[in-house]
C-alpha cells in the first residue's frame, strides 16, 4: 500500500498531497454551492408557484429565475418552457426547473458572484461604507443590531479607514 494515497504502490501521481487536498476542497466547495443552490431553488419555486399547482408558468418562471440572481430574457424563458413542455401547456415542473437552475449555478464563477455582491453592497460606489451596509441590510429586512452591523463592518475594514475596498472584501473569500 502506498501511504500517501491509501492505494496500491502502482498509483503514480505527479501532484503533491497539498494539490490533492485542494482538489478535494474545490470539489467540496462546488458540492456545497450546489446543495445551497438546491435549497434556494426549492424555496424560490414555492414562492413563485402562485397557485401552488407545482408548475411555473411564463411570468412565474421568469421572476423565479431572476430571484435566483440570473439574468434571463423572454426568449430564454420560452425556450425552457418548450424544452420541458412538449404538449405546449406552457409550464415547467419542479424537477426540470431544479435541473436547469443547478446547471446555471454550476456554471457560475465564484469570483463573479463576489464582484456582484460587492457592487450590491457598495451601491455603485468604489467601496462599502457603514451607511451603505446599513441600507442594504435594512433593504432586505435582515434583523441586526447596530453593534452587530459595526462588528461585521470592522471585520472587513482591514485598514480601519472607514471603507471596505474590493481588495479587503475579496480577502475574506476563497475564490
Amino acid at each position: 500500500m502506498n501511504r500517501q494515497t491509501g492505494g496500491d504502490s502502482s498509483f503514480n501521481s505527479n501532484l503533491p498531497n497539498e494539490s490533492l487536498g485542494d482538489i478535494r476542497l474545490s470539489t467540496s466547495l462546488r458540492e456545497m454551492r450546489l446543495e445551497t443552490g438546491r435549497e434556494n431553488i426549492r424555496t424560490v419555486f414555492n414562492v413563485f408557484d402562485a397557485d401552488e399547482d407545482g408548475k411555473l408558468k411564463f411570468h412565474e418562471l421568469k421572476y423565479a429565475i431572476k430571484a435566483l440572481s440570473f439574468e434571463v430574457k423572454n426568449r430564454e424563458v420560452l425556450e425552457l418552457l418548450y424544452k420541458y413542455d412538449p404538449v405546449n401547456q406552457r409550464y415547467i415542473g419542479f424537477a426540470d426547473f431544479e435541473r436547469e437552475m443547478l446547471i446555471r449555478i454550476d456554471k457560475q464563477d465564484p469570483a463573479d458572484e463576489v464582484k456582484r455582491a460587492f457592487k450590491e453592497l457598495a451601491q455603485g460606489a468604489e467601496s462599502i461604507t457603514l451607511d451603505s451596509l446599513r441600507q442594504y441590510v435594512q433593504g432586505i429586512d435582515y434583523p441586526t443590531t447596530e453593534s452587530e452591523l459595526k462588528e461585521l463592518f470592522e471585520t472587513f475594514d482591514l485598514d480601519d479607514d472607514g471603507r471596505i475596498s474590493f481588495r479587503e472584501f475579496l480577502t475574506t473569500f476563497d475564490v
